[in-house]
């Protein structure tokens, strides 16, 4: 077999080979001058800056698209560069976190054949030897005793695509064992953890900081509004942070904000929010509800004030954005809390005229990204210099209550609070809450709807009025946390004599579909 032996960079006391037919590809991964199309890295780098690969990437985020190889040292370390190359030309997809993380993940098989001194793609091609590799992917036994099934064996999840690819490619592996079996959550499990939900007093207490400072009672400094209008507006549309954090300036006062005719609607019509959808959403507008429209027109115009004082100062790229901050009007630097209170009276012309000498070297704006608002919301224990969370300054507590405990808030959370919001309503069907949620599989939205425990609830009450009947009541009341004779059902059905449908009837279900209409639910119809 003809090979070429390369030299590993970061350790250059192993040999590594490569078949010839492989390294006519991989060789540009190793040396040579050859950069991306978008003129971004050079493909022997070890570290690639490919945040404009991203659906919502700006430079100011650069760091979280930059993909670090230089924790492989093996000869795995070239097949990933390649792999990750190829998946960035040719998807037809964003970047996604999954990708850029590939490296990291396939980090415990490439300690594996470093360990094993294993120097070439073909010693692991028989699947006997592969399997120790695959194996080498799950976590040990006793951090798998600590952490969900799920978890121990995400690395195998994650890296079968690769693997797969691989074999495809160059013929080895020769086949890709299956995933290690674990425990799925089932979609009642899912209904039944309510802990993705945002508790009411949690969102009454961020709303009423914000209504104290709207009515002038207790004002916040730049530093803070801007990112509790950041919060709300994400409660009020339950979108990802970052299709907020990106969502278009749009034209006008009102900014993303637009109206659409409804039925039964005021004459202006009901509330629509504009965003940047990503993991390619169809919509791209959001319906906003009227008892949240005066808030959210308030975040609105409080995002729209600053940032438009800013927007000649932000990269091009970032220009458009309805989220801006900089040091220069003090919204992005700590140092905003010690805002003087002539700069707290919104005297824009005041900040301009007597601030742009000191501050000329901060004339510079950029998006808001989630990693200052994260620092922000829950602090940063484990810096240098550790913060404490706005959450924990406030003294935001699960149920309102002073001496309760701080509540640990994800951004993520709105949108499974909204789902479940939606899902209680019966008058909004399947169809138009999978729109909401701007996905394509339509079973996903049952991730977000946690309602179990009001379903249980509403079955025991029809149990208990006599309209669910049957041998199985006895085991579905029990099931439901209690006894079929504490229902006491008393039946509203009258006794028939069952019979045979007619032979017309059969005919017209048969012909006609409006007789007989499907409904769509996890696992079948």
């Amino acid at each position: 077999m003809n090979s070429n032996i390369v030299r590993s960079i970061n350790l250059p006391q192993r040999v590594y080979q490569y078949p010839k037919s492989h390294w006519d590809e991989l060789s540009r991964f190793v040396t040579g001058n050859e950069r991306d199309p978008k003129d971004l890295f050079y493909l022997a780098d070890d570290n690639w800056d490919a945040w404009p690969y991203a659906a919502l990437g700006r430079p100011s985020e650069a760091q979280k698209y930059r993909f670090h190889f230089g924790v492989l040292h093996s000869f795995l370390k070239v097949y990933t560069k390649w792999y990750c190359y190829q998946s960035l030309l040719g998807s037809g997809k964003s970047l996604t976190s999954t990708l850029k993380q590939l490296p990291y993940n396939l980090k415990p098989a490439d300690v594996y054949l470093v360990e094993h001194n294993i120097t070439s793609l073909d010693e692991i091609a028989s699947p006997s030897v592969f399997a120790e590799v695959w194996n080498a992917m799950l976590l040990p036994e006793e951090q798998e005793q600590v952490s969900r099934p799920s978890k121990a064996v995400r690395k195998q999840q994650v890296t079968r695509l690769f693997w797969q690819h691989l074999c495809t490619q160059f013929g080895s592996p020769q086949s890709v064992p299956p995933v290690a079996p674990h425990e799925k959550r089932s979609p009642t499990a899912s209904s039944a953890d309510e802990s993705k939900i945002l508790p009411f007093p949690v969102i009454n207490q961020l709303v009423n900081i914000l209504g104290l400072h709207r009515e002038g009672k207790d004002p916040l400094n730049r530093f803070h509004l801007l990112r509790l209008c950041v919060l709300v507006l994400t409660l009020t549309t339950g979108r990802r942070i970052d299709e907020v954090l990106s969502a278009p300036r749009g034209s006008g006062s009102g900014g993303p904000l637009t109206y659409y005719p409804a039925r039964g609607a005021s004459p202006e019509g009901e509330l629509w929010f504009q965003f940047s959808p990503n993991k390619n959403g169809l919509q791209d507008h959001v319906y906003i509800s009227p008892q949240w429209s005066d808030i959210t027109r308030y975040c609105v115009q409080t995002l729209i004030r600053f940032s438009d004082e800013v927007r000649d100062m932000a990269p091009p790229t970032e220009q458009g954005f309805l989220i801006l901050v900089s040091p220069w009007n003090y919204t992005l630097g700590v140092n905003s809390a010690q805002l003087q209170a002539r700069l707290e009276s919104e005297d824009t012309t005041f900040i301009r005229d007597h601030l742009y000498q000191q501050q000329a070297l901060e004339r510079r704006a950029t998006g808001l990204s989630y990693d200052l608002l994260h620092k922000w919301l829950n602090g940063t224990k484990k810096a240098k210099y550790p913060t404490t969370g706005i959450l924990e300054r406030w003294n935001i507590t699960i149920d309102g209550l002073a001496n309760s405990e701080i509540y640990q808030l994800r951004t993520h959370q709105a949108r499974h609070t909204r789902q479940t919001a939606l899902a209680r309503d019966p008058q909004v069907s399947l169809v138009v809450r999978q729109q909401d949620l701007n996905v394509a599989k339509l079973d996903t939205q049952f991730a977000y709807q946690h309602i179990l425990r009001e379903q249980n609830e509403a079955l025991l009450q029809k149990a208990r009025e006599g309209q669910l009947l049957g041998p199985a009541m006895p085991w579905l009341t029990e099931l439901l946390g209690t006894s079929y004779r504490d229902a006491e059902p008393q039946s509203r059905f009258q006794s028939g004599q069952p019979s045979h449908i007619p032979e017309h009837w059969l005919h017209l279900i048969a012909t006609n579909p409006q007789f007989l209409q499907l409904n769509r639910v996890p696992y079948g119809y």
